[in-house]
């Protein structure tokens, strides 16, 4: 792809990350962004009052949606609908449809299977010549390039710990709350210790408070074990690290615990699944006390060796208000502004784990109230207060 290509479509462009995506694309020289969804109603009323470019298109990714995209023959597509972890016996469908078309193709996804199984395309991606990138988001997208910056200020890596916590009062939207309750409770393998060990999503508590130099910290939060991308790619990509965590934490506290609470249900059998109670939980978070309004993320690495001060580095954000529900979408903007630049990404299916440098993300953290910090030290001063 080249930089006279010059349109995208999103699919989910009017739900709680898509917007946000196009919101960002809009200050750059796309000349058409197609707003895609199942409700030709909503994706009009979204962008009723934007930029010509806006416009709305009806397609349902669940269906073939080879016409649509014939019909409308964009440059790339974006999948910001989701969940992924629930897109059923064939979910690979639109990637399928995106490289028979010779279309570039970008996703959001967390789910573990769908990042780490995009690799099967690669050769028919390749042969198209155009890049399937899944999981062009907070994980893996933005963990990978923090792991990346830090990992020259350790001696090798033993251990990587990764936690976001949305700000309190997030609406995450039904599609987000039903992907996390599909694994709330659920048994996954997590590299422990340098074994493979079966851990159960979300039943487990571990403190933790980021911090940022120059704001004020957020208050302390229980993280809790997420089954995402992360934990299979980085012990793929570095062979001699032994353990790896990634952690959510909801705000207030209240919510974490009433999700801990569900996992143990399913953990211990009194409830098959938890996903059925997505509809409720997502029109009662409207009514759940907002409590702080700030959110983050941190990705700790240790390095290896028998001291218990050994070296260590942290990458830690604070986000502002309601700033950080867009950090998400930053891997997939910044993508595409490389690949309007003329640096897009090689042709070929993978999981986004490489494409973007830390650095990359600088821009579009500024257009925000979000702050970051690099910092090395021993693993006491990096942060492994929540141990």
């Amino acid at each position: 792809m080249n930089a006279n290509a010059r349109s995208v479509l999103i699919v989910g462009g009017y739900g709680g990350f898509g917007r946000r995506l196009v919101e960002l694309l809009e200050d750059t020289s796309l000349e058409r962004i197609l707003v895609a969804g199942r409700s030709l109603e909503r994706a009009r009323a979204f962008c009723e009052g934007r930029a010509g470019t806006v416009a709305p298109v009806v397609m349902d990714r669940s269906q073939s949606s080879s016409a649509v995209l014939r019909e409308h023959a964009p440059d790339i597509v974006v999948d910001a609908a989701g969940p992924f972890q629930l897109y059923g016996d064939n979910p690979f469908a639109l990637v399928e449809t995106c490289i028979e078309l010779g279309i570039n193709y970008l996703d959001l996804a967390d789910s573990r299977d769908f990042v780490c199984g995009i690799d099967r395309f690669d050769e028919a991606a390749s042969a198209k010549g155009v890049f399937v990138l899944s999981g062009a988001s907070s994980v893996p997208a933005l963990s990978g390039a923090a792991i990346r910056a830090l990992k020259g200020s350790v001696d090798g890596i033993d251990r990587i710990d990764i936690g976001i916590s949305p700000a309190g009062g997030t609406i995450m939207g039904p599609n987000v709350v039903r992907a996390i309750l599909s694994y709330a409770g659920r048994e996954v393998a997590v590299l422990d210790g340098g074994q493979w060990r079966a851990r159960h999503c979300w039943t487990d508590l571990r403190s933790h408070q980021i911090h940022v130099c120059g704001v004020d910290p957020l208050n302390r939060r229980n993280f809790s074990l997420c089954d995402v991308p992360d934990l299979a790619l980085w012990p793929a990509a570095y062979p001699g690290v032994r353990s790896v965590r990634f952690g959510a934490a909801l705000e207030p506290a209240i919510n974490h615990y009433g999700m801990w609470a569900l996992a143990w249900l399913v953990r211990l059998g009194l409830m098959r699944r938890a996903g059925f109670l997505a509809p409720l939980l997502d029109k009662a978070a409207r009514w759940m006390p907002s409590g702080v309004k700030r959110g983050g993320m941190y990705v700790r690495i240790i390095g290896r060796g028998d001291d218990a001060r050994r070296n260590a580095a942290e990458w830690t954000l604070i986000a502002e208000g309601d700033h950080g529900p867009f950090i998400p979408t930053l891997a997939a903007a910044a993508i595409i502004d490389k690949v309007l630049r003329g640096l897009g990404p090689a042709p070929g299916a993978r999981a986004c784990t490489g494409e973007l440098e830390l650095g990359e993300f600088d821009p579009f953290f500024s257009k925000f109230d979000i702050r970051t910090e690099l910092r090395s030290g021993t693993s006491n001063a990096a942060g492994s207060d929540h141990d």
